[in-house]
């Protein structure tokens, strides 16, 4: 089952997300012009997330689905440090 894409905002980002087949696809579409896939979310039977980023990579279970967007954003644009 596929259902109708939904917008999450975090850390002053928009995602799109849909769901098939019980799993969460999530894109970054801060920039409607240039979408960037950043990989998928799964429930995994014990009330987290299993997340993967777009190539495949397993990135720590979330606790919600908003913490899920959070890795993935995390993964592909890491907090750069000053110092």
């Amino acid at each position: 089952m596929t259902s109708p894409p939904a917008v999450v905002k975090c850390m002053g980002r928009t995602y799109g997300t849909t769901c098939a087949h019980g799993a969460v696809a999530v894109t970054d579409i801060t920039d409607i012009t240039c979408p960037v896939p950043l990989g998928d979310a799964l429930p995994d039977g014990s009330g987290t997330w299993e997340v993967r980023s777009v190539g495949g990579r397993n990135l720590a279970p979330a606790r919600d689905l908003l913490h899920a967007v959070a890795l993935l954003r995390g993964f592909h644009w890491p907090t750069h440090h000053l110092g």
